[in-house]
């Protein structure tokens, strides 16, 4: 049994390179279709957390700067993903059953992402993350 689909969750943090790197070479020994998938996340799901112990006002502002630091993260993943797709030349797009080589595709969802990857784990051969201690994400090898 060959790994035909790859996750790859990315969320614009630079140790994204890493796990990139790991699932490309995963992908070409198995020709693989690798999906990128950026998370971000749900500037309802902050609000709730701090409503009860802040002013409206706050809140509505603190949705906002979460909405924008999110957008502005997933740009950077996106276009740091492009980049490095048109560098290696591959193919973009849905995958194509029986076909040869590595192709890869891009998606945003928004929503709390542990659900969002459950929820795609769920059609993939294997998921390709970046480790994770005590403090957040891991910087890289």
């Amino acid at each position: 049994m060959g790994l035909r689909a790859l996750l790859l969750p990315v969320t614009g943090h630079h140790a994204d390179d890493v796990a990139l790197r790991i699932a490309f070479e995963i992908a070409q020994t198995f020709d693989s279709h690798l999906s990128a998938l950026c998370l971000r996340p749900d500037p309802v799901d902050i609000a709730r957390y701090v409503a009860d112990w802040t002013a409206p006002v706050m809140t509505g502002e603190l949705v906002a700067a979460v909405e924008n630091e999110a957008a502005a993260a997933a740009q950077d993943a996106g276009r740091s993903f492009d980049e490095w797709r048109a560098k290696h030349g591959l193919p973009t797009g849905p995958a194509i059953h029986g076909t040869h080589g590595v192709s890869v595709s891009w998606a945003e969802r928004t929503g709390t992402p542990g659900a969002i990857l459950r929820d795609a784990a769920r059609f993939a051969d294997l998921v390709v993350m970046r480790g994770l201690g005590p403090n957040g994400p891991v910087d890289g090898d």
